[in-house]
C-alpha cells in the first residue's frame, strides 16, 4: 500500500512567504496535499484563492487557537472559555468549508488535567455534534512537553479514553510520531494500539524535529514500513522544520526510502 504525504505549510516553505504563497510552493515541490495551522493574518478570501489556484488538497486544518491573551494554544480545555471555544469552532468550520477540508484539529490549550478535564470533554462533545452536521472529523493530538510545556493533552491513553467515551466516528486521534516518541516511545506496539483510533498521522525526526532524512532517534524505513503493514491509508503530514534553507531540498528522504509524492 502506497503511503501519502502532505506538506505542512506552517512548518515548510517559510522561505517562500506567508501561508498563501506556500500553497504554490508545496505544489511546485511535488505535493498534491497540504495541512496547516490556522492561518492567522491573511484573509479567508486570500487563503482560499491561493489554495484554489494551487490545486492541492487541504487535508487538515488546526482550529483557531484563541487570542494571545488566552495562550493561543487552543481553548478546548480552558475553564471559563467555553463561549470563546464555540466561537473559534465556528470560525474554523467556516475556513474548513472554504478549503474543502474534512479534518479539524481541536487544540486543548495549556492547563492542568485536574482543572481542564471536565471542560475538555464537554467542549469535545459540542464540537463533535457540530462537526457531524458538517460531515467533518475532529482530531485531538497529544503534544509533548518538550514542544509545548504544560499542554493539557500530553497522554495517549487519556486521549484514547476520551475518544472511547465520546464514541463518535467524528472524533479521532491525530498521531504525530515525533510526539509519540517524545512522550512514550515503544513506537511499534503503540502504532498497533493507536492506529484503529487514528484519523491522521504526522512525522518529524526526534529530537530536533527535522525531516526523516537526517540522523535521529527513529529508523524511518522501519517506521513507515510498519504503517504500511498495519494498513494505514490516510495522509501523513510532514510537520517538520527543514534542515535545509530551501524546503524542497529537504525532500530527498522521500525517494531514498522508496516513496513518492
Amino acid at each position: 500500500m502506497a503511503l501519502k504525504f502532505a506538506a505542512n505549510i506552517s512548518f515548510m516553505f517559510k522561505e517562500c512567504g506567508d501561508i498563501p504563497a506556500r500553497y504554490a510552493a508545496a505544489r511546485k515541490a511535488g505535493f498534491s496535499a497540504v495541512e496547516s495551522a490556522f492561518p492567522v493574518g491573511p484573509t479567508l478570501t486570500d487563503v482560499r484563492e491561493a489554495w484554489s489556484q494551487s490545486g492541492v488538497e487541504q487535508v487538515l486544518l488546526n482550529a483557531h487557537p484563541g487570542d494571545p491573551e488566552d495562550g493561543a494554544k487552543g481553548l478546548a480545555a480552558l475553564p471559563g472559555m467555553e463561549d470563546k471555544f464555540k466561537t473559534s469552532l465556528e470560525i474554523s468550520i467556516q475556513y474548513c468549508k472554504a478549503l474543502n477540508c474534512k479534518r479539524l484539529h481541536l487544540m486543548s490549550g495549556v492547563v492542568s488535567r485536574a482543572e481542564g478535564a471536565d471542560t475538555f470533554e464537554r467542549n469535545l462533545r459540542h464540537a463533535v455534534a457540530r462537526l457531524a452536521e458538517e460531515e467533518m472529523v475532529g482530531l485531538i493530538e497529544p503534544i509533548s512537553p518538550q514542544a509545548v510545556p504544560g499542554y493539557f493533552l500530553s497522554d495517549y491513553q487519556y486521549a484514547l479514553d476520551v475518544i472511547r467515551r465520546i464514541g463518535s466516528e467524528h472524533l479521532r486521534l491525530e498521531l504525530d510520531l515525533f510526539h509519540l516518541q517524545n512522550i512514550c516511545g515503544n513506537v511499534t506496539n503503540n502504532l498497533k494500539e493507536l492506529l484503529p483510533y487514528t484519523g491522521h498521522v504526522q512525522l518529524a525526526q526526534p529530537p530536533h524535529r527535522h525531516e526523516p532524512g537526517v540522523p535521529g532517534e527513529l529508523d524511518w524505513r522501519y517506521v513507515l514500513g510498519q504503517l504500511e503493514q498495519l494498513g494505514y491509508s490516510g495522509w501523513i503530514g510532514c510537520e517538520y522544520v527543514p534542515s535545509t534553507a530551501d524546503s524542497a531540498d529537504s525532500l530527498a528522504w522521500v525517494t531514498d526510502l522508496g516513496y513518492s509524492l
